[in-house]
């Protein structure tokens, strides 16, 4: 069994390909998680030789590093307004008063999301309480992105309407 060429440049040029996508992302973790995906991507198919290995890797990393910070900026954009007010609903530390209108707002919100449409509330749940990426909820439901967002805004909207003002 033979190893890859390119398994060969991401092993010797783990430190710098790892800096490129820190540099992006912002993050130790998630360049690692970035590097073990662009492995996987440029090692999937035999290819044939190129001319710049080191920099066809570096190119899949960057790319790779580059489509994960826009899509956490684009899911931090989209979702940030909405999740406001939620931050103390029921919260341990929170005073008896609290307390007992975050459980009330918990009720309202589970009616809310039970009157929802079934896709909408699954939309939901998979991202609210499984914790699935916008893009995992559209693959999951087999749907495009933007319709995975806009099942999501809808079921936000409802789920704000249905809390009182404050």
């Amino acid at each position: 069994m033979s190893t890859h060429p390119l398994a060969v440049v991401f092993i010797t040029h783990r430190p710098q390909l790892k800096r490129t996508a820190q540099r992006i992302v912002g993050c130790a973790q998630r360049a690692d998680d970035l590097l073990h995906d662009a492995y996987l991507k440029a090692t999937a198919c035999p290819r044939a030789a190129l001319n710049e290995p080191v920099s066809y890797c570096h190119r899949i990393v960057r790319n790779l590093a580059i489509d994960e910070h826009r899509r956490s900026a684009l899911e931090g954009h989209l979702f940030e307004e909405a999740c406001e007010g939620f931050d103390d609903v029921g919260c341990p530390c929170a005073s008896p008063e609290r307390q007992a209108m975050g459980r009330q707002h918990l009720a309202l919100l589970s009616e809310a999301l039970a009157g929802l449409p079934e896709r909408p509330r699954l939309a939901f749940e998979l991202y609210q309480l499984e914790g699935l990426t916008l893009r995992e909820v559209a693959a999951r439901l087999g749907l495009s992105l933007s319709t995975a967002h806009a099942l999501l805004r809808q079921a936000m909207d409802c789920c704000r309407a249905a809390l009182p003002a404050e």
